[in-house]
């Protein structure tokens, strides 16, 4: 969540973009621990399945994302330097 609020604030759409691949390495390393924790009985399948599926879904939702930003590839974003959004 950090990645993305931190990519957020960054000018270009490339640039934010960026952050959400950090994002989604992120997502990928707590489903390795995820992993871990089941096969080390910490958690239950039931407990595993579904946040594994959760992680998958915010995978897929950064993926869409980044798609997106790619495609639109703003180079001013209008956001401005405290992080603000101009009002329309």
């Amino acid at each position: 969540m950090s990645n993305i609020a931190e990519g957020f604030a960054q000018p270009t759409d490339r640039a934010f973009a960026n952050y959400l691949y950090i994002s989604k390495a992120s997502v990928a390393e707590v489903r390795a621990r995820l992993k871990l924790a089941f096969e080390r009985r910490y958690i239950t399948k039931h407990e595993f399945d579904v946040r594994d599926s959760l992680a998958d879904e915010i995978a897929r939702m950064s993926t869409g994302l980044i798609r997106y930003l790619f495609k639109s590839n703003r180079r001013r974003r209008g956001i401005g330097r405290d992080g603000s959004v101009p009002k329309a």
